[in-house]
């Protein structure tokens, strides 16, 4: 029953990994983000202190959206993560042999025999059977709840921005009559790496990732162009 708490969450082991894979997902939101207004200015023949005024402005905000988000994100994670924990005690306190018959349940699901889950369960649960019981159902420990909302958004706001900044200095850096050209491989370089990672991290496929992450980078930037010289 507490296995619904967190029914549809995303796992909640933060190892280093997943750091990785959260941070260049934030970095690959950034350079999407700025890549589409910066292309979509370029097109207009925009001077480059009024493109640079824009991308100023939508990485700020972007950042601080994506921060906000993660923080609201990862506090309703940790806030989901001490309700199912103080349930779990509660259903130990008053039925501890069904949770013990639950965990043992949960063994046989995977291949062992009654008597032997049962022995596994019943010493598993000698020292902490809540602890014990969580990890196994749910897939996360206490040690969860050392999870800091306020970082999480904060690194991936910071991320985000890292992300922007590439189509931004390919504005600053370049002139003006090559700033279309420069974005776009810029950001497809960029995109390349990110996406790699976050397939890496994840155990994902590369390829796939890539050209996933890669088109909808090109989409982004093509409608942003069509949309700037429909406007134009």
């Amino acid at each position: 029953m507490i296995r619904l708490v967190l029914k549809g969450a995303r796992p909640v082991g933060h190892t280093d990994a997943e750091e990785i894979r959260r941070l260049a997902v934030s970095a690959t939101d950034g350079i999407v983000a700025a890549a589409g207004i910066a292309q979509g200015l370029n097109v207009t023949d925009q001077p480059q202190d009024v493109i640079m005024v824009a991308l100023v402005g939508s990485v700020v905000a972007g950042g601080l959206g994506a921060a906000s988000a993660m923080y609201h994100e990862y506090a309703w994670e940790r806030d989901a993560i001490r309700a199912a924990l103080h349930k779990e005690r509660l259903e130990h306190e008053l039925h501890p042999e069904a949770e013990l018959q639950e965990l043992a349940a949960i063994y046989e699901e995977r291949g062992l025999e009654p008597a032997l889950a049962r022995r596994v369960a019943e010493q598993l649960s000698r020292d902490d059977p809540v602890r014990a019981h969580v990890r196994e159902e749910l897939g996360f420990t206490e040690d969860d709840l050392h999870l800091s909302p306020l970082r999480m958004s904060i690194t991936g706001g910071l991320a985000f921005v890292v992300g922007a900044f590439v189509p931004l200095l390919s504005v600053l850096l370049v002139p003006d009559q090559a700033h279309t050209v420069v974005t776009f491989a810029s950001v497809v370089i960029a995109l390349l790496v990110t996406s790699a990672v976050v397939a890496r991290s994840g155990h994902a496929s590369v390829l796939h990732t890539v050209v996933r992450t890669l088109a909808i980078g090109i989409v982004a930037m093509s409608l942003s162009m069509i949309g700037g010289t429909v406007i134009d």
